[in-house]
């Protein structure tokens, strides 16, 4: 494949940003787990890179915090990767963390 035809068909390095709401009572359990989870993929995945966030706005007696996972690689996430995080996601405790939402962006178009 051409080196022209290789850049028209790439697909750009993708990230991925998972949010989703935490019970107060459950934080230190679910942020245990999240731990476990993006450990694992670090060693599955090597030079994946992860973070854990949390809403910085969350109003003052909320009975649940907002949580972000971000997981970027240099090559961009790939879906084994995706596919391995929602298993171990998947096998979480019931009631841990609220109802996941995954969302991909990568670099815009003509953008260093």
């Amino acid at each position: 494949m051409s080196d022209d035809l290789a850049a028209l068909t790439a697909t750009p390095p993708r990230s991925l940003f998972v949010y989703y709401r935490v019970p107060l009572a459950n934080q230190a359990a679910a942020r245990q787990a999240i731990n476990v989870i993006q450990q694992r993929l670090h060693e599955e995945h090597p030079g994946l890179t992860t973070r854990l966030m949390q809403r910085a706005d969350t109003p003052e007696g909320s009975p649940e915090a907002t949580w972000m996972e971000v997981y970027e690689h240099p090559d961009g996430v790939s879906a084994a990767c995706e596919a391995r995080l929602r298993d171990l996601a998947d096998a979480l405790p019931h009631g841990l963390i609220g109802a996941r939402h995954v969302e991909t962006f990568c670099p815009m178009a003509g953008l260093p």
